[in-house]
């Protein structure tokens, strides 16, 4: 890496934490005074507290990090810009794609980190901070999720009065097996299923098989235990408490599978949110494009400033992209347009800012 660039690279540091630090400091404040009354009356310990700021940490970095960026390159920028260090690197023939390279190197960076952290980090802190939440609140962790329904693979249904994940197991269990056409073909019912060892058992199980038109039961056959080929995992179960945006590209490709051909609505609704989820990691380069053009063509070098203009392009692009993917939701754009609507509109007009100003 060639000094300039490493220059640049201190530059860009500096304001970017500093904007980090302000922000989610100014996020944890905020959400420390709604919960302060539940804190003082239910007693929670400091360590708790401090436990419940840090696995929502995950989370604030994945929303703030676009915005810290976008701060960070308007300032360096119109900083240098006012101390005419972007006049003498031009006159000494450095050139813009030299000293723009540090800026983009840093979002290629941010949106493989912000890809990870979504993927494996903000699903784990998001159960953590679930956990905390009840305390906080003065309730016990729930140990006992009632009236479970998800749809498993192989067009099955499954229902069960009480499922105890601690225990992996699941009480008063029904069990609709259908075709493609979503023809009921088999009802079981069981008193309970038990996971073990990596496979379901079902206890006191009766299997009905019905008849093609689905008006009466052809054989049934009752069982005290029964092996049962069902893939999806405790864990899987708890996944359907979780809110969509919080759950990983895996689970959501997995739904979106086992929901083909039993409910497009549903269907819409993840792939939506999948597209949303792969759009949104690249808000940090598709910000910097705006960040780089205010910087290039500002002198008046002020960090808060900075911020403010930040703030307000954020606000835009954050409505944009609320907007369009509210329109998907209802059905109105396709799914990968509503994902991707607010990108390819800041891309288009952020990278026409920036090569304007790079060739006058």
């Amino acid at each position: 890496m060639r000094k300039i660039e490493r220059y640049i690279l201190q530059k860009i540091a500096a304001p970017f934490i500093f904007c980090f630090i302000l922000i989610s400091s100014i996020y944890i404040v905020v959400d420390l005074s709604t919960n302060l009354e539940h804190i003082i009356k239910n007693k929670i310990a400091i360590n708790t507290v401090i436990f419940y700021y840090l696995y929502s940490l995950p989370r604030i970095i994945f929303e703030i990090t676009p915005i810290c960026l976008l701060v960070a390159a308007i300032y360096s920028l119109t900083k240098m810009n006012r101390a005419n260090e972007l006049t003498a690197m031009r006159a000494a023939g450095i050139s813009y794609f030299t000293i723009l390279k540090p800026y983009f190197t840093i979002a290629l960076l941010l949106v493989a980190l912000m890809f990870l952290n979504h993927e494996k980090v903000i699903p784990h802190s998001y159960k953590k901070l679930k956990e905390i939440g009840y305390i906080l609140e003065g309730k016990k962790k729930q140990t006992l999720h009632k009236n479970i329904t998800f749809y498993a693979e192989g067009n099955r249904i499954i229902f069960a009065k009480e499922f105890y994940p601690e225990n992996q197991l699941l009480n008063d269990v029904v069990i609709l097996e259908q075709d493609l056409n979503k023809r009921v073909l088999y009802k079981i019912t069981a008193e309970s299923a038990h996971y073990r060892d990596g496979n379901w058992s079902l206890y006191n199980t009766t299997i009905f098989k019905l008849n093609p038109q689905g008006t009466g039961v052809e054989e049934a056959i009752t069982l005290a235990r029964k092996d049962y080929d069902l893939k999806e995992r405790p864990e899987d179960l708890l996944m359907t408490d979780m809110e969509i945006t919080y759950q990983p590209f895996g689970s959501l490709l997995k739904k979106i599978s086992i929901f083909k051909g039993i409910s497009p609505e549903i269907i819409r609704r993840l792939t939506i949110e999948l597209y949303h989820k792969l759009s949104f990691p690249f808000t940090s380069i598709i910000l910097l494009f705006f960040g780089l053009f205010v910087g290039l063509n500002s002198r008046q070098a002020s960090l808060l400033k900075g911020l403010g203009i930040a703030l307000l392009i954020g606000f835009v692009y954050y409505s944009l992209d609320a907007f369009s993917y509210s329109m998907g939701k209802i059905g109105l754009l396709p799914p990968p347009i509503a994902g991707f609507f607010a990108n390819i509109f800041f891309l288009t007009i952020g990278g026409y800012l920036l090569l304007k100003t790079i060739r006058s």
